[in-house]
Formats: C-alpha cells, sequence, structure tokens
C-alpha cells in the first residue's frame, strides 16, 4: 500500500509539474550520435493552452545541417488558434503565423522565407 501511494504521489506530482511551464529537455540521438536537443514548454493556465517546443542541431547533426527551429502553438480562451513558427537551416530563415479565428473563418497565413525553396511540396 505504501508503494502504491508513492507510485501516486509521483504520478500526480509528474503531471502537473509537465503543465506549469517547466521546460522539458530531451536529446534526440541516433544509436551513440547526438543529433540534436529539444526542449519542450507545455502551459495550461487562465484558459490558455500552449506547447512550445525547441530543436537546435548539436554533435552530428551539427556537422550534417546547423539549423534551428521553434514551434508554438497557442489556444485561447476564446477559441482562437495560433501558430507561430521561426526556422533557421544554415543561411536560410523563416517565419509562419498562422491564425485560426474562434468565428470559425479561413486561416490567416503570415509567412517569410528569406530564400525560395528548391523543391516541391506534395499534398
Amino acid at each position: 500500500m505504501r508503494k502504491a501511494a508513492w507510485l501516486f504521489v509521483a504520478v500526480f506530482s509528474a503531471s502537473t509539474v509537465a503543465f506549469d511551464g517547466q521546460p522539458l529537455y530531451y536529446e534526440i540521438d541516433w544509436g551513440p550520435v547526438t543529433l540534436a536537443d529539444v526542449k519542450v514548454e507545455l502551459l495550461d493556465s487562465q484558459g490558455v493552452k500552449s506547447v512550445t517546443a525547441d530543436v537546435q542541431s548539436r554533435g552530428a547533426g551539427a556537422w550534417f545541417s546547423d539549423f534551428r527551429s521553434t514551434l508554438e502553438i497557442l489556444h485561447l480562451h476564446d477559441g482562437t488558434k495560433l501558430l507561430n513558427g521561426e526556422s533557421t537551416w544554415g543561411d536560410t530563415h523563416s517565419d509562419i503565423t498562422v491564425i485560426w479565428p474562434a468565428s470559425g473563418s479561413m486561416p490567416i497565413v503570415d509567412l517569410y522565407r528569406s530564400e525560395p525553396r528548391d523543391y516541391e511540396l506534395t499534398p
């Protein structure tokens, strides 16, 4: 019974901490090789839910392609959804903002890219 109580406290504490905006750190590995570091923050406060993820190349990943990408997704109390993204890959920089209004109307997209893509996007 005592073990079950400690397990409950540990699980409850972990789930509470997970949504308080405290950063959670991860490392992306491919076998013994490190490719990138990831920081994730989850927040559920006063009607606003958000997830922020920051990925940055490190180790072998930086040898192949130096990159950093940040993505934030917000769900506001009025039903509006917002996505903000920023990425840097070598010398190329891009920003994107997408707003899905609570009214259900078409999303508003703002995209900036410092260089044109040299590949096609497929549906």
